[in-house]
């Protein structure tokens, strides 16, 4: 990649891998280092790259958005919105970090803000170039999501985020989804939930309940599933935004958003609870991640033509299923699902069944059998997992590299109990 060109170094363009760390261009001096971020979510400022310079020499550095992503948002340099391009200078040892300001836009959810960074200097040039995927986050006008939960006593719906706790009213709760998408135009995330067998509801703060879904109006339904399951939200094989559910006998896959409801997909070994939708295998579209009958992770391709079965990708079940959610959990690009597997084991696992047991101190991290969540707990730009464990909310950071640090999660002071069947989303 590096060339010798008399007195100067050039670099030809490349791509740099996620949260690695590469040289821009390199002499005998010393080298000018880019880091850039493993993602960036929609509707927030997060850092995009890194430069460091060890060059022996000061140099200016530009780092400039490119192609599709100029339309996906802002460069942030020091807090002030520098537009598609940026130009600064770097001392000896010194660094600057860019952010970048991404739209609340959820279309654009799966994209890449791209970018080159170029250098110059004395003797010194060159050119890189870097991709940094958007990742889905809550926007809106309360720009809020939280870890939606039921009460250990009445089943109340609550949502928790990083200390702070927001209750809803609706009591009884059975099965909820997670609060990442608005339903209904109103700028507001909604919160799908089940409280009885007729009704699929969602909520937000300021409209209130809207009901997405009446068994009793759809011919060929049982009901609707209230018994160890879960909801998914988002867009599949070209939906409007929807609540995606099982009915009570597990026989199929339904959607419904504000103005319609329809069958998607029948498996032909029954569905238990809809985990996500999310581009589980890499190839560009998104898959609508279910629990069969046999507590078995599987995945349905974006046309509905394919099932696949994610080997190792047994299920916990007791009071609750161990379903969760998919995300890149070590920023190299691959999504992995953070459940709980048979033996009640936080794990996480890819779509070709590789799978990781968590541990803490050497042990294998237990946790109830039931739904968990994927979240940015503490809004550092990288994704926890949000369980419960007796009862009790906890929280697993750092997961990675296999490990983790866990915690209870507190607020005011206290901890949160929870019902344990609907777990978090």
């Amino acid at each position: 990649m590096f060339s010798m060109l008399h007195g100067s170094i050039a670099f030809e363009t490349a791509v740099v891998e996620r949260q690695n760390h590469v040289d821009v261009v390199s002499n005998e001096n010393g080298v000018l280092s880019l880091s850039v971020s493993s993602n960036v979510h929609i509707g927030t400022t997060e850092l995009l790259a890194n430069t460091t310079n060890y060059l022996d020499q000061e140099v200016t550095v530009t780092l400039t958005v490119t192609g599709a992503a100029t339309d996906y948002g802002n460069l942030s340099l020091s807090g002030t919105d520098v537009g598609d391009s940026t130009s600064y200078s770097l001392l000896n040892g010194e660094s600057t970090e860019v952010d970048f300001d991404t739209d609340c836009d959820t279309s654009i959810v799966g994209e890449n803000v791209t970018f080159d960074v170029s250098v110059e200097g004395t003797g010194v040039s060159g050119t890189i170039s870097s991709a940094v995927p958007i990742e889905d986050a809550a926007c809106g006008t309360d720009g809020i999501r939280g870890v939606v939960y039921a009460g250990s006593s009445s089943r109340e719906l609550h949502t928790a985020r990083n200390g702070s706790k927001t209750s809803y009213g609706p009591q009884d709760i059975q099965v909820t989804g997670p609060q990442t998408k608005d339903l209904d135009g109103d700028g507001e995330l909604e919160i799908p939930y089940v409280n009885d067998s007729t009704y699929v509801y969602a909520i937000d703060r300021s409209k209130g309940v809207t009901v997405l879904f009446n068994a009793s109006k759809h011919s060929g339904i049982s009901n609707v599933a209230t018994d160890k399951s879960r909801m998914a939200v988002g867009t599949w094989n070209n939906s409007a935004i929807s609540v995606f559910f099982t009915n009570k006998n597990q026989e199929h896959i339904y959607r419904a958003d504000t103005s319609s409801a329809e069958r998607v997909i029948s498996p032909p070994n029954s569905v238990r609870a809809v985990a996500a939708i999310f581009d589980i295998d890499e190839d560009g579209a998104d898959e609508l991640l279910f629990v069969d009958g046999s507590q078995q992770l599987r995945y349905v391709e974006e046309d509905g033509s394919t099932i696949v079965e994610i080997q190792n990708g047994g299920v916990g079940e007791n009071n609750g299923l161990g379903v969760g959610s998919p995300a890149d959990f070590d920023g190299n690009g691959t999504p992995r699902v953070a459940y709980i597997d048979s033996s009640g084991y936080l794990s996480l696992i890819t779509a070709d069944g590789t799978k990781t047991i968590l541990t803490e101190g050497g042990s294998k991290i237990q946790a109830d059998k039931a739904p968990v969540a994927a979240f940015d707990w503490d809004g550092d730009g990288e994704t926890e997992i949000v369980y419960v464990t007796g009862s009790k909310l906890y929280l697993a950071d750092d997961v990675g590299d296999g490990t983790a640090s866990t915690s209870r999660i507190l607020v005011d002071g206290s901890e949160i109990g929870v019902r344990v069947e609907p777990g978090t989303a």
